[in-house]
């Protein structure tokens, strides 16, 4: 082949690489990459035709999904009101042309009144039609006809090194795109007595408000749902596989919640890691944990005389049994040790605004309450409570802050020992 021949090859491989590769081929081969003769600033090749876009792949997935996204503005009561915010904005990505939005919970928990707004400025109430306080998703219902879809896909299906095209709303009708790569499917643990088995992790970068939105493939299937970030400045961001709430959708529409699995028992404590047992850094006002007498700074070392040496043990623990059963902790609360004997309920019914009449008593909580020595792990926190002027703590210290965006609860706790 001629040296013009190699060049113009090397122009079309290197085009599949991105602007980065185009430009750096230009100076290795002296003038491969032109500008077009319009002055725009297109690459061309020898040719002078334009070279293959490296985004065409996102371009066609947004123009595809992007206008099943829509802007959720939740006003909730109770005490998810109290701990997350009774003012607060999410995400939301329409799955069926019945009019079901698939979220993430915490963004809907507690609501009292969802308003969603499409990207083509239609704006509706919705109605809750159902959590799933396992998995950490739920779906709403809006009226509204002709409504675009989004197809869910498979997340065990996807592969390592796959484009992930994180679609979120900026608030009303504005929407943002922000891509990476789906880097791991870790295990995840939440302080809120949470886990996930497989997550999806992706360091796509996300915006305020993208709790919710969807975690979309090059074929243009969502495979996840935004939800948390373990640092800022890690870009460390996790979405919850559909897979876990696709066999159960039914379920939720015609029950509110899944039918064919156990309810987890819930105590309504907030846990890190700590040496010798699970450190606690806070507990839900008026929730079983609180009503017993746990207490802030205590250190779980047993459940039912079972030694629990990391949360991931105390979440296995506490639900190998049932809602309702009563559980002994033995716990370290300074130079003492004690039982405290704590009765499990539903999450879900705690949670119900129905009819609860509950208001969660404030929190009164100062960083230097909350200082444990953990093993290490990372921040993690709902995407919905980004975007405050607060800094997070300091990653020497455990805390709760309150706050946050829209009298919200972030969570934040150390990388190793605190600072003295």
């Amino acid at each position: 082949m001629d040296p013009a021949g190699l060049i113009a090859r090397g122009c079309s491989r290197a085009a599949l690489l991105g602007p980065a590769a185009l430009v750096g081929l230009s100076i290795v081969v002296g003038g491969c990459v032109a500008l077009d003769p319009a002055g725009v600033g297109e690459p061309m090749t020898l040719a002078g035709n334009p070279a293959p876009d490296p985004y065409a792949a996102v371009v066609r997935v947004v123009e595809r999904i992007m206008p099943s996204v829509v802007n959720i503005e939740v006003v909730a009561d109770g005490p998810a009101g109290r701990i997350l915010g009774r003012e607060r904005r999410g995400s939301g990505v329409i799955i069926d042309e019945r009019g079901h939005v698939l979220t993430a919970s915490h963004v809907v928990l507690g609501a009292v009144d969802l308003t969603v707004t499409l990207s083509d400025g239609r704006e509706a109430k919705a109605t809750l039609a159902g959590l799933d306080s396992d998995s950490g998703l739920a779906l709403l219902h809006v009226p509204l006809p002709d409504l675009p879809t989004a197809p869910l896909g498979r997340a065990a299906e996807a592969r390592m090194g796959q484009l992930g095209i994180a679609l979120s709303s900026l608030g009303g009708r504005e929407r943002a795109v922000t891509t990476g790569v789906i880097s791991a499917f870790p295990p995840f643990e939440g302080y809120w007595e949470y886990r996930l088995e497989r997550a999806i992790q992706t360091d796509a970068p996300i915006n305020p408000g993208s709790s919710g939105g969807p975690l979309v493939t090059a074929s243009g299937q969502v495979v996840g749902i935004l939800s948390f970030s373990q640092s800022e400045a890690q870009g460390i961001n996790f979405a919850i596989p559909v897979d876990l709430i696709v066999g159960v959708l039914d379920e939720i529409v015609t029950h509110g919640r899944p039918r064919s699995k156990p309810i987890r028992p819930w105590i309504g404590s907030y846990t890190v890691s700590a040496p010798n047992g699970v450190g606690v850094i806070g507990v839900v006002p008026g929730g079983p944990a609180e009503r017993a007498g746990l207490k802030q700074r205590d250190v779980i070392a047993r459940i039912n005389g079972q030694a629990v040496t990391t949360r991931e043990a105390f979440y296995r623990a506490l639900w190998a049994g049932r809602v309702g059963d009563e559980v002994e902790c033995t716990v370290r609360r300074g130079d003492e040790t004690l039982s405290v004997r704590i009765r499990t309920e539903d999450r879900h019914e705690f949670y119900r605004v129905e009819g609860s009449g509950r208001r969660a008593s404030d929190f009164r909580l100062s960083t230097s309450d909350c200082r444990f020595d953990v093993e290490k792990s990372g921040t993690s926190i709902p995407l919905s409570l980004r975007g405050s002027a607060a800094a997070v703590p300091s990653p020497s210290v455990i805390c709760l802050s309150r706050n946050w965006a829209g009298s919200a609860l972030a969570m934040a706790f150390a990388f190793g020992r605190p600072k003295s």
